[in-house]
């Protein structure tokens, strides 16, 4: 991703009006002085002191403060332009780095945001009638016609699987992903992100490896009812991919960075509540055990089976409290707040940061 020209300009725009301001201040000094100067030859005055000195120094007095808040701003805007650009930050809005600067709230739109890239599928357990590899073959090719930065559905992607037939055509909705394949239509998505029967059954066979914190998908499938010539509304669940994700230290030390200023954590997942808990703990959230799923309310840090909009809403709470919130997101579409921050440069985030220069928050 091209650094932003506009961004640039701005920026640019910003410095050479401080610096105007601040010629002109050392100017006016100058005047002033000479003028004075001038009126006591003039005038042929004898009190150095009280007709030349005195002035000077008040004058002097006046524009030195005003001359430093200048040259402070110029050197804080040059360093930190610098800086970012050095480290090839992209910023797209200004202002935005003011608010990332000062804000009370860290949300985190996703479990995903904490992790590294690479994932690793451990275990695909049927829970139907297909077996492994036909599970393994139908995920795999869905995964393969998604372009999405997830981390589950980049390793799906790289499985040993037999292409198949699958439409190209892929629905997206709240981080489930639906198509057809043989006349029938598929699901794969984060627990929570679609509605399946039999769900107390596919609870008791996912809960155990969300306590160990690992990952879970689902894959379904809905039966078509010919008698109201329409797909059913809930899923059968046939499939459970299990993967695991090692957390990013990096980002884990900017949490701790920003806990130790004093600032507010939260995590919003649209998954289990108890997976989204034991990432929030393994990266160091505080209080991570206190959480709730499918409500947006109450004094916790962790909050799961949240859609968008749900989301959406628990910034705009916090916002209504004058509060200033930052997300941060790996998602192309982000949630509207104060600054977003994202590692993805196809984010409609404010600030996009290259994942290997996440140390440059602890900056700030």
């Amino acid at each position: 991703m091209k650094k932003l020209d506009s961004v640039q300009k701005r920026i640019c725009f910003i410095y050479k009006l401080i610096t105007s301001f601040s010629c002109l201040s050392f100017l006016l000094f100058f005047v002033i002085s000479g003028l004075l100067i001038a009126s006591y030859f003039v005038n042929h005055q004898t009190d150095v002191l009280q007709n030349v000195v005195f002035p000077l120094l008040r004058t002097f007095l006046l524009v030195f403060p005003i001359e430093g808040l200048f040259v402070f701003c110029l050197i804080t805007l040059g360093t930190t332009y610098k800086l970012i650009n050095k480290k090839g930050v992209m910023m797209k809005d200004v202002g935005s780095f003011y608010d990332f600067s000062r804000f009370d709230y860290l949300v985190i739109d996703e479990g995903e945001s904490l992790l590294n890239e690479k994932c690793t599928i451990k275990e695909v357990v049927p829970i139907g009638k297909e077996k492994e590899n036909q599970i393994i073959d139908i995920v795999g090719s869905i995964a393969s016609k998604i372009d999405n930065s997830d981390p589950i559905i980049y390793a799906l992607q790289h499985l040993s699987y037999i292409p198949l037939y699958i439409d190209d055509e892929i629905e997206v909705r709240d981080h489930s992903y639906l198509t057809n394949y043989n006349g029938k239509k598929y699901v794969l998505g984060r627990v929570g992100s679609f509605k399946y029967r039999a769900e107390e059954f596919v609870k008791n066979k996912i809960e155990p490896y969300l306590h160990k914190g690992y990952e879970i998908d689902l894959i379904g499938r809905y039966e078509y009812d010919e008698k109201n010539n329409k797909y059913a509304e809930f899923a059968d669940v046939f499939g459970i991919i299990v993967a695991k994700n090692e957390i990013n230290d990096d980002i884990k030390a900017a949490i701790k960075h920003f806990q130790n200023k004093g600032k507010e954590v939260r995590l919003l997942s649209s998954g289990n509540v108890l997976a989204a808990s034991e990432q929030a703990k393994a990266v160091g959230i505080k209080n991570a055990e206190k959480f709730i799923s499918g409500d947006i309310y109450g004094d916790y840090v962790v909050y799961g089976g949240l859609n968008k909009k749900q989301k959406q809403q628990f910034v705009r709470n916090l916002q209504d409290d004058d509060k200033v919130v930052t997300v941060f997101s790996s998602w192309d579409d982000v949630i509207n707040a104060n600054c977003a921050v994202s590692f993805n440069d196809k984010s409609r985030a404010e600030l996009i940061i290259p994942e290997k220069e996440v140390s440059i928050v602890n900056t700030y």
